[in-house]
């Protein structure tokens, strides 16, 4: 399945334009998509010893896993977890904080999602399975099922989901472009956006959210219009959707957003004090991490305050991303994955 211009051409373009780094996570009702590291990601001053706010509370680390393959993206459940790195797909059983499956994708993996007895995985490149794929493994067997071929010159990025339906982070020539993909039929459908650059994505059965270089966009999944634009200035980068509220991360000001989905608008900024990286949101606490070091952030829900600050990783300059369930959080930079207790939240 390839995707097709207004005139029932297929496009053909060469990658362009400025593009956001990712990380993934799972938050509550909603896959998430975040900025971890890369082109405008380091920019500015990094010095290792901000550390924000510190608040002592119940999160503890659980264990650290070493890997050597440089994760970049996660999403999980409270049965597994799957990172993308490098050109594998891995999976992390909770129970034992082992890495049981290796899949090697033949190419280099970009974004990380689960449906419903799938795991779907975004290809920038690869030389079996065509670049600009979204490859469906079958969780069970830990086989590949399915490719979605997402048009020429698309270079896939990012990639959410919400219950039968995926959606695509990725550029076409000099534009940011979203595809929204039904799991069902396999149809694919180009979102243009008139921007240069897209940032993380969370998905709703009621809304899509995405990061840009002006604000948040949000898009309607039944029409895949952009019915609002939420403007703030800065490099956003994550962004998280509970059923409350959408949390976004600016890296510029070391702080995070939220905003009302049922009015559009800001209701609070919270100062972090560092450069706000991946965001992921479970169980009424929203866990940020950042690019000055291995602290992970955690927000009460209910009181939009700190309520606890954990030392995941001592001494590292920055931490990739994040992932969430009500009962595990997963931090991860280029050398481990920490699995992090979340206690009462």
């Amino acid at each position: 399945m390839g995707i097709w211009d207004a005139g029932g051409k297929r496009a053909k373009h060469r990658f362009g334009g400025t593009r956001l780094p990712w990380a993934l996570g799972l938050a509550v009702s909603a896959i998430l998509v975040a900025p971890s590291c890369g082109q405008g990601s380091d920019s500015g001053s990094s010095d290792t010893s901000i550390t924000g706010p510190r608040v002592d509370g119940p999160g503890e680390v659980v264990a650290t896993i070493e890997v050597d393959w440089a994760p970049h993206q996660a999403v999980a459940s409270d049965d597994e977890v799957w990172l993308a790195g490098s050109t594998d797909v891995h999976r992390i059983d909770p129970a034992t904080d082992e890495v049981t499956d290796s899949i090697d994708m033949h190419g280099l993996t970009e974004g990380v999602a689960l449906t419903q007895g799938a795991v779907w995985v975004s290809l920038l490149g690869g030389s079996s399975i065509p670049s600009g794929s979204l490859v469906q493994i079958d969780p069970a067997t830990k086989a590949v099922v399915d490719t979605i071929d997402l048009g020429d010159g698309f270079e896939p990025a990012g990639v959410a989901a919400d219950d039968e339906t995926l959606w695509v982070n990725g550029y076409l020539l000099t534009a940011a472009q979203m595809i929204h993909v039904d799991v069902p039929t396999r149809r694919a459908r180009l979102i243009g956006f008139g921007v240069t650059a897209l940032g993380g994505v969370a998905a709703t059965s009621d809304a899509v959210w995405a990061t840009t270089e002006s604000g948040v966009a949000r898009i309607d999944p039944a029409t895949d219009d952009v019915t609002a634009t939420v403007e703030i200035e800065g490099l956003l980068t994550g962004v998280a959707v509970t059923r409350r509220a959408v949390w976004v991360t600016n890296q510029t000001d070391r702080t995070i957003v939220r905003i009302d989905p049922a009015t559009n608008r800001i209701v609070t900024t919270i100062d972090l004090g560092v450069r706000a990286n991946a965001v992921a949101a479970a169980g009424g606490a929203v866990w940020v991490t950042n690019l000055d070091n291995g602290v992970v952030t955690r927000i009460d829900e209910a009181t939009n305050e700190i309520a606890d600050t954990v030392d995941a990783a001592p001494g590292a300059e920055r931490l990739r991303g994040v992932a969430a369930t009500r009962s595990a959080v997963w931090a991860f930079h280029e050398d481990a994955v920490i699995h992090i207790d979340p206690g009462e939240t």
